[in-house]
């Protein structure tokens, strides 16, 4: 290529002249060739990627997304061909993907409490993972960590756990940091009255839980009603 006698233009154009006169070479033929098969690879099925001993770090560097992937072959078959959880957060998973995943591929891709607040749940990514409580504590899961993503009195009720396996099995004390405050608020959030009056006697001191738990109002048929 002739520059002419601009100096400036010389220095500008001759990098990428050398780059281009380089790719028209065998070996820049073959690369360009593996630039195009890299993104043909997340059509292939999971076997014809295996027998060409493609990996799961290959399709990350290739840039194929996790979800496009999972919508294609499913959790099941991705973590058969070799995707592990490094894998999985590099090429995009988010908290609701967890909502996917069983309590047995949670397992086997090593996913505690602290390696899925990698990929920022809110906590009804983790409520609707429908684990029991002592699974959840087994996860590795605190109050204080599923308060950080949103824990509170409302969401408490999506677990579908009993008031007192909350304190046995997951540790919660403060109540009253979690919204417990008043009967009815309780009660609309759906929390039933055995448990309402566990949860207030415990943020608050025990008479005047049990006022707010028993304060009546009789009607004129002598029928009792809590308020």
């Amino acid at each position: 290529m002739d520059y002419g006698d601009d100096p400036l233009i010389s220095t500008t154009y001759g990098q990428e002249n050398a780059g281009a006169v380089a790719m028209l070479k065998p070996a820049g033929a073959q690369r360009l060739e593996g630039l195009r098969n890299r993104c043909a690879w997340s059509k292939r099925t999971l076997d014809s990627l295996r027998d060409s001993m493609i990996t799961p770090a290959m399709l990350l560097a290739s840039g194929v997304k996790w979800d496009n992937m999972n919508r294609k072959h499913g959790t099941a078959a991705l973590i058969q061909y070799g995707y592990r959880w490094p894998d999985m957060l590099s090429s995009g998973f988010r908290g609701n993907g967890l909502r996917t995943l069983t309590h047995g591929q949670l397992s086997q891709l090593g996913i505690n409490a602290a390696r899925a607040l990698e990929c920022r749940p809110r906590i009804g990514d983790i409520s609707a993972l429908g684990l029991g409580a002592e699974q959840l504590s087994d996860m590795g899961w605190t109050p204080e960590m599923l308060m950080a993503i949103g824990l509170n009195r409302n969401t408490m009720v999506d677990f579908g756990y009993p008031l007192k396996q909350w304190i046995s099995v997951l540790g919660v004390k403060d109540f009253g940091a979690l919204g417990f405050d008043t009967y009815a608020n309780c009660a609309t959030a759906g929390w039933s009255r055995g448990d309402i009056e566990l949860a207030l006697r415990g943020s608050r001191p025990l008479e005047t839980a049990t006022a707010v738990c028993t304060a009546v109002r009789q009607t004129g048929s002598g029928e009792i009603k809590f308020i």
